[in-house]
């Protein structure tokens, strides 16, 4: 029976067998289920072009299938960015004096006004990429300089409390002018206030719900001395007014509305500033604004078809381990690196904790680790892997674990030596004797009932008696003899290059990048001859 634990997949006995029988056999064929990263294919995509949602870059890893399942494997080439979000000039007249998009600070695209926090900085999934999280005592200040006039100013925003919450406040001075406002009263209608001489609060007869993102914001017109309000891309209020509107702004303020005294507890995303009154057609285009798309270029794949399915290349690496009782592993497996996406092909990025001179298998290649770099901020090892030639950046990473034994005795055919661990050997294994000879044994055998257990260890004949004995992590190759996608996962069908052995378990260790989930597999693996 095949099963999934811990994104290892494990092949189980099927008959209780003594410890010493060596008489299991492998059915002709393996076939190793998984499913990697989807990526979203756009219904623009042609056979030259990926069009996606998901974030690209230039030398991802890719796995495309066309209409007729046919799989093609390859590299993406230059990513285009198309769409307006995250973008300053949205209108493409240079209105748009400030936009801050919330992903991980206040600041603002133009670079003139960024904003600060006052209270608890936070950012959560917003409608584009992050938000402002507004914890109801915290709000974001910018400074604009006493900019002339803003004349039009939407925002994003999805309530956890709707009832008596401050949205917005633009001021004349530092918190003790202020002239328009957004706000909800304690039944979470949302209102509009306004200074023109005189104190306005104009109930805009819209309820606010919580938990769902709304597309809010003002449009002046101090020509006609209107107010436009809008909401969602539509004109739910037009506002007469007859005194006069600030000519200058010096703080823009979101999540506290100084007019009510109200915070926000809710989330704020997408703010934009103009510099004009929008039109209806303009406002419209900021409420249907999409996420930003990337296009990448695959005309080097080749493609005879359009793909209709691509993902993320996490490409499978199989190793054999062999399980005693209580968990012990006798073929020690790898342990996998976590690949951060800032990684390229001469520097490996991690969260795992890397050392200089650590032998790591990056892509297949197995190599040492150069400089490593800690950087306490992001809690990120960057190591130098310039030796290891990769043509592409790392998709798989793992290190070759070992144990040490305790040295009792050595001749240059044999090592004795103990551990605290017990069936950690099966001949063919691999060992690395005085830290740089790589052999596979010829012998083992393990004494004691308890720790520490002692091993006799025979390999072929070595120019002198080794003094450090390290039992190696080992893979055993498959080969992969076909690939097959059934339209929700990768089937890849391997010949028979399993080892037998003393076991109670083996184990295939199916590696990837850290986020591929993996399916059980077919059943009926193993059999015993009669």
């Amino acid at each position: 029976m095949i099963s999934n634990t811990n994104n290892a997949v494990y092949i189980e006995k099927i008959t209780e067998q003594d410890a010493n029988d060596t008489d299991w056999v492998k059915e002709a064929k393996t076939t190793v289920s998984y499913a990697p990263k989807e990526i979203v294919v756009d219904s623009s995509t042609t056979n030259t072009k990926l069009v996606s949602t998901n974030v690209l870059t230039k030398a991802d890893a890719v796995k495309v299938v066309d209409s007729n399942n046919a799989i093609t494997v390859g590299n993406l080439g230059t990513i285009t960015t198309i769409g307006t979000v995250n973008t300053l000039n949205v209108l493409g007249d240079d209105s748009c004096i400030a936009t801050y998009p919330f992903n991980g600070n206040a600041n603002d695209l133009s670079g003139n006004y960024n904003g600060t926090w006052v209270g608890n900085e936070e950012y959560d999934t917003g409608k584009f990429g992050q938000a402002a999280k507004l914890d109801g005592n915290s709000y974001i200040k910018a400074n604009l300089n006493s900019f002339n006039n803003i004349m039009s100013n939407f925002f994003w925003v999805n309530l956890s409390t709707s009832a008596n919450a401050g949205i917005t406040d633009i001021e004349t001075s530092d918190q003790t002018s202020y002239h328009m406002s957004f706000y909800t009263d304690a039944n979470s209608t949302l209102y509009f206030y306004y200074y023109d001489g005189g104190v306005a609060h104009i109930d805009l007869g819209y309820t606010l719900n919580t938990n769902v993102f709304y597309n809010i914001g003002f449009v002046r017109d101090d020509t006609n001395k209107y107010i436009y309000i809008y909401i969602n891309g539509t004109l739910e209020k037009t506002i007469t007014y007859s005194g006069t509107l600030a000519s200058s702004t010096y703080f823009s303020i979101y999540g506290y509305a100084k007019g009510c005294g109200y915070y926000t507890s809710g989330l704020i995303d997408q703010v934009r500033i103009f510099n004009k009154t929008l039109t209806a057609t303009e406002v419209n285009t900021l409420y249907t604004e999409q996420n930003t798309k990337y296009s990448a270029d695959i005309t080097a794949l080749n493609l005879a078809n359009t793909p209709t399915k691509a993902f993320f290349r996490d490409d499978v690496t199989t190793s054999i381990c062999v399980e005693a009782n209580a968990g012990r592993v006798i073929n020690l497996p790898h342990t996998p690196v976590n690949i951060d996406a800032t990684s390229t092909n001469t520097s490996l990025v991690s969260t795992t904790a890397l050392t200089v001179g650590e032998e790591v298998i990056i892509n297949d290649v197995t190599d040492n680790l150069g400089t490593v770099v800690f950087d306490s901020n992001t809690n990120l090892y960057t190591a130098d892997i310039t030796s290891y030639n990769l043509n592409n950046k790392p998709f798989k990473a793992m290190k070759r674990d070992s144990e040490v034994l305790t040295k009792t005795s050595s001749t240059t055919t044999e090592f004795v030596g103990t551990s605290d661990k017990n069936g950690l050997m099966v001949v063919g294994d691999s060992v690395r004797l005085d830290g740089t000879i790589n052999i596979d044994i010829t012998s083992v055998s393990e004494s004691g009932t308890s720790s520490p257990y002692t091993y006799t260890i025979g390999f072929d004949a070595q120019p002198t008696a080794p003094t450090t004995c390290e039992i190696m992590s080992r893979d055993t190759v498959m080969t992969k003899d076909n690939e097959v996608f059934d339209g929700t996962k990768f089937n890849i069908t391997y010949n028979d290059e399993l080892k037998q052995g003393r076991a109670i378990n083996r184990k295939i260790e199916v590696q990837n990048s850290g986020t591929t989930v993996f399916e059980p597999l077919q059943t009926q693996l193993w059999k015993k001859d009669s």
